[in-house]
């Protein structure tokens, strides 16, 4: 755990001084809690079906801007739903977000629509917020 710290903070100690490989910060908006970590790109695998049990939704994206395309994975009750490349159209155990998808034409809108997700921009740029540091090393591969 480190103190509050702002997201200049966690890329200086994530990509400069490189103190880790991977910091996260979160809070909670519209009664999601949230977490964006910075650090390596696209190696980051921390979510998986565990990290929902219980009843919890769990949204994961991920840039991977090292290895496109971009992915949004989702969790629920300690089940993987299904997941989908972000500007694709979700298909499968996903295409419960057709209706959300067939109105808008930006992903990441119709995610927010769909889930009821509210972001605090101006929080996760400015303000500080509680951190962790979540991997010292870089992985190696996806899934380490």
């Amino acid at each position: 755990m480190l103190d509050p710290i702002t997201f200049a903070e966690a890329e200086r100690l994530t990509f400069n001084d490189r103190e880790s490989a991977r910091v996260a910060r979160f809070g909670e908006c519209a009664g999601w809690s949230y977490a964006v970590e910075q650090g390596w790109p696209s190696k980051a695998w921390w979510a998986d079906a565990d990290v929902s049990a219980g009843g919890v939704e769990v949204l994961h994206q991920t840039p991977k801007p090292d290895d496109p395309p971009r992915e949004c994975w989702y969790y629920r009750d300690g089940q993987t739903v299904g997941r989908f490349d972000i500007g694709d159209t979700p298909e499968g155990g996903m295409a419960f977000l057709l209706p959300a998808f067939d109105s808008l034409s930006a992903t990441l809108t119709a995610l927010q629509q769909h889930f009821g997700l509210s972001l605090p921009r101006r929080e996760i740029l400015d303000d500080r917020l509680p951190a962790v540091v979540t991997a010292a090393v870089p992985p190696e591969n996806l899934g380490d």
